[in-house]
């Protein structure tokens, strides 16, 4: 009997790998069909100028115009092209690898968060399966993940430091700083974000003492 109620508790969890698994499937699938698509001449520029610049200081001078930090740009120069090459192919991969990861990770804190306030698996389980679609069906997040450029990167990161900062109360604290540090050197726009969370954390700070 007691192995019975055993296998019953873990149920949910078999549902929750086999529909990862699935969703997996079909976001390559959907990935794949979308690198036929034309490629536009923005994501093209984008790529350019981390690959063509003589030194990482030219880079630096020749991105400036774009307004946006020079993380993806020096990861693109520094890894995936020496990696994969310089082709649409290798253009698009980087944001691809973000969707894939942002399908894994968002079920995975929401179940985090969920257990973490004490609800049941099942409801737990049940809220990861809603953020694994909602990624799934997201056809903005789909378009950054096969566009070339670094919008789904700041996406995904987007995603881990909303859940350190505000999810998990920015705790542990090295997580928060650290996503923060990240976040902030993936899109321009995430600095007033991280200022208002930085100001929050201060005024809960100041508030438990």
């Amino acid at each position: 009997m007691s192995g019975i109620k055993g296998r019953l508790r873990e149920w949910p969890y078999a549902v929750l790998g086999l529909s990862l698994l699935w969703m997996t499937v079909r976001a390559l699938e959907k990935m794949l069909s979308s690198y036929a698509k034309d490629f536009d001449q923005d994501p093209l520029k984008h790529n350019v100028y981390a690959y063509t610049a003589p030194s990482f200081g030219a880079m630096l001078h020749q991105i400036k115009n774009l307004y946006q930090p020079a993380l993806d740009f020096a990861l693109r120069r520094y890894l995936v092209f020496p990696t994969l090459g310089f082709d649409e192919r290798a253009f698009r991969v980087p944001g691809s690898i973000c969707y894939l990861l942002a399908l894994g990770l968002v079920p995975a804190l929401i179940y985090a968060f969920l257990r973490k306030q004490e609800h049941p698996s099942v409801v737990a389980v049940s809220g990861a399966l809603l953020g694994a679609f909602w990624i799934l069906e997201n056809k903005l997040l789909l378009a950054y993940g096969v566009e070339g450029r670094h919008y789904m990167a700041a996406a995904f990161v987007s995603m881990i430091w909303f859940c350190c900062a505000f999810l998990f109360e920015s705790k542990p604290h090295w997580a928060f700083f650290l996503s923060s540090l990240i976040f902030a050197n993936t899109h321009l726009f995430s600095f007033p974000l991280i200022a208002t969370a930085f100001g929050i954390h201060a005024v809960r700070c100041c508030w438990e003492r």
